[in-house]
């Protein structure tokens, strides 16, 4: 019960509440606001080396190479000795990896919203509407809701479950990193103009109840790593 109020009720309290007050409130405008230059009509960082090339491009690239190194852990696994301890860690993490940013990528596609430099309040051709206006015709559907970058970088959140199961004391900080990575993936989209801040929101949402229910199905079954981590040492060097 603990671990479901900490990892899951709390979680979704705090989407919801950050989901609700974006959708009510202009603070998705307000902040892209701050990347975009009025006089010129355009992102300021659009094309800039650190939100394109690094922490857009290269940022891609090194998530993929995280998803398809653990999952060609996992096939070496079966061979190989020293791997076949850590089998399921490497497939839980290349799950974790493709089914968060596939989930996004399919709802990019269903939920037909517009990224912000196609609005016409950044000089774009399509009137603005907020995620669940659906009265407003769209003319064109869009395809940038929820943010597959940020979900790229939000996908680690695996990494944290594989912590809780390890290491418990060490998972703090992986959170920290995680946290820190995928909030860099969506400044970087956020400063282009690519996505909103809420965009955002919803991705690192969904990464992280993907790698909740992944780990309970995947990992968790037998695994009393944090009442064990917590054991006075006397029980532990009694227990086989």
């Amino acid at each position: 019960m603990r671990f479901w109020l900490t990892h899951g009720l709390l979680p979704l309290l705090v989407f919801l509440i950050a989901a609700y007050l974006f959708e009510i409130t202009d603070w998705d405008i307000i902040l892209s606001n701050q990347f975009f230059d009025v006089e010129k009509q355009s992102w300021i960082y659009k094309d800039t080396f650190w939100a394109r090339d690094i922490l857009h491009t290269a940022g891609r690239y090194l998530i993929a190479v995280i998803g398809i190194g653990s999952f060609t852990f996992w096939i070496a696994s079966f061979q190989v000795d020293f791997l076949r301890a850590e089998k399921s860690i490497f497939l839980y993490i290349a799950l974790t990896i493709g089914i968060s940013t596939g989930l996004v990528g399919i709802l990019k596609i269903l939920t037909h919203h517009h990224c912000p430099y196609e609005f016409d309040l950044f000089g774009g051709p399509v009137p603005y509407v907020k995620l669940f206006d659906l009265e407003l015709a769209i003319p064109k559907a869009g395809r940038c809701f929820p943010s597959a970058h940020a979900s790229a970088g939000f996908s680690l959140f695996g990494f944290y479950f594989v912590m809780y199961k390890r290491n418990p004391r060490q998972r703090g900080l992986v959170f920290f990193v995680v946290m820190i990575v995928g909030t860099m993936f969506s400044l970087s989209q956020i400063a282009r103009g690519a996505h909103f801040v809420s965009h955002n929101i919803w991705s690192a949402a969904i990464c992280w109840f993907v790698a909740l229910f992944a780990y309970k199905i995947m990992l968790k079954d037998g695994d009393n790593s944090e009442e064990r981590f917590h054991e006075p040492k006397s029980q532990m060097l009694n227990s086989p």
